[in-house]
């Protein structure tokens, strides 16, 4: 008997973009069969897996700590999108204008971290990366 291995739908996480930006950025996700979903200020307090539509993630939001705030940066999140399609809608952001400081892929690593978690990881990460 053969092993089945279950890939993970292709979603793409985004929060705080708004007008044309989103409406852009969830266009192109359709036109490359990624389902897009909106990441909201109360379900940022989720894990990222469960975001993700993984399975073996609960519903529960975790409580924020008094120092933890909500970062206001526009951020996307790639969840199981293969390098070749992450290819080609890196460079479709980048030829239709649809710039987004803030990206991260879903990894083994990060499934478990809180979506708030993960985008100050990122923005840390971009301060350091640019001298800010």
């Amino acid at each position: 008997m053969k092993a089945r291995v279950i890939k993970p739908k292709e979603r793409l996480l985004y929060y705080k973009l708004e007008g044309e930006k989103a409406n852009g950025v969830c266009k192109l996700a359709a036109e490359l069969g990624i389902e897009a979903m909106e990441v909201t200020e109360e379900s940022c307090r989720e894990q990222v897996g469960r975001l993700a539509g993984w399975n073996g993630f609960s519903s529960e939001q975790q409580q924020l700590t008094e120092n933890s705030g909500l970062p206001q940066n526009e951020c996307l999140v790639f969840c199981g999108i293969d390098g070749a399609k992450m290819k080609v809608l890196l460079t479709q952001l980048r030829q239709r204008g649809l710039s987004v400081d803030l990206k991260a892929a879903v990894t083994q690593y990060n499934q478990n971290w809180r979506f708030c978690d993960l985008r100050g990881e990122l923005i840390k990460e971009h301060k350091q990366m640019h001298g800010l």
